[in-house]
């Protein structure tokens, strides 16, 4: 059972690696997503673009651009730049550790995440990248062919966000500018429908015209006083001075009547609506101008590269095979039989001794 379990697969698996199995070559690289980022106001209060400082990409970036490489699209853009078939072609006799001459898409898929490995370092969102081939210069050629795609796709996620920034500030400017255009309107209404400018300038008027008759007044008394010391009997000129100060109190009386009786009734609620408009104006000539200054931002952002590629650490160009780790699968294998023949031996020493019973 032991030669039957452990060492006839052992030599089989032992034979294929080292009598046909092809060497293989490895090509690393080092790669993380760069972003530029406006600091201090400009992140804040959407004003202007000041200092801009490099940081690292978010884990959601590192996720997409790992998924990325080994998905189909990858697949499909490495075949239309390089023959990605015969670089992993069947060599010699190898037919267990290299494509298939007329393999599937899926089976070209399933193959290529066999040969491609790609690790990350979500503290420091540093991505590690491991391609295998036959040949080196394959191995490497295909990393360099893999950083332009994830460099590619990263600037096509950077456009489009950038374009939907420019689109979403042009929508938030243009419904500012309904709004300030929809508050003016009402306003100039308003002021039609009353026959006024602003009711301040009708209170203005009337207290004007109040502090001239009291002006008047004053001065009416003065010369009354002034006639009554300088003259006497009966002047005509004091009968028409006392005239005119009962004409100007009288006047006077009807001004204070009407002020106050306007403001108390109805150019309350005037004066209320109007106050009311003037702040909605405010609010929509803030919001206009606050869009203005997100689309000149969002033009600004558009016209920088926001998202990159940062290459730590180029694709290798491997001297010497490391692949396929023949000593590590037939350690990894010798482990596996042998804890398989142990589980059958147990099983069949069960088996005897309650036969034997």
């Amino acid at each position: 059972m032991f030669l039957l379990v452990v060492a006839l697969p052992l030599a089989l698996i032992g034979g294929y690696l080292y009598g046909v199995a092809q060497d293989q070559y490895g090509s690393r690289a080092s790669f993380s997503i760069r972003s530029q980022q406006g600091s201090g106001a400009a992140a804040q209060n959407f004003l202007g673009i000041l200092n801009t400082v490099s940081s690292s990409g978010s884990a959601q970036d590192l996720d997409i651009l790992r998924d990325y490489i080994r998905s189909q699209a990858m697949v499909d853009r490495l075949e239309g730049r390089t023959d990605l078939r015969a670089i992993f072609a069947q060599r010699g006799d190898d037919v267990l550790l290299s494509l298939p001459a007329q393999a599937s898409t899926e089976e070209l898929l399933a193959y290529w995440r066999r040969m491609v490995r790609v690790s990350s370092e979500a503290r420091d969102g540093i991505l590690h990248l491991h391609v295998r081939a036959f040949d080196p210069e394959d191995a490497q050629l295909l990393a360099r062919e893999i950083l332009s795609a994830s460099s590619d796709l990263i600037n096509q996620l950077s456009n489009q966000a950038r374009a939907d920034n420019i689109r979403l500030s042009n929508e938030l400017v243009v419904e500012a500018r309904a709004g300030v255009q929809r508050v003016l309107e009402e306003l100039t209404g308003f002021r039609r429908a009353h026959q006024i400018v602003s009711p301040d300038l009708g209170v203005q008027a009337s207290s004007g015209v109040l502090a001239a008759l009291q002006t008047q007044l004053a001065e009416a008394l003065v010369s009354r006083e002034q006639l009554a010391l300088l003259s006497t009997g009966r002047d005509p000129r004091k009968q028409d001075l006392d005239n005119r100060v009962d004409a100007l109190r009288t006047q006077i009386e009807a001004e204070r009547a009407s002020l106050s009786l306007g403001d108390m009734a109805a150019n309350v609620d005037i004066y209320g609506r109007y106050q009311s408009l003037l702040l909605d104006q405010e609010m929509m000539n803030a919001a206009y101008a606050q869009a203005l200054a997100d689309l000149a931002v969002a033009h600004a952002e558009s016209r920088r590269q926001a998202r990159y590629v940062a290459v730590h650490i180029p694709p290798t160009l491997a001297q010497t095979a490391q692949y396929p780790q023949r000593i590590r699968i037939m350690a990894t294998t010798g482990l596996i039989l042998l804890l398989l023949w142990s589980v059958l031996t147990i099983f069949y020493r069960n088996a005897r001794g309650k036969l034997q019973l």
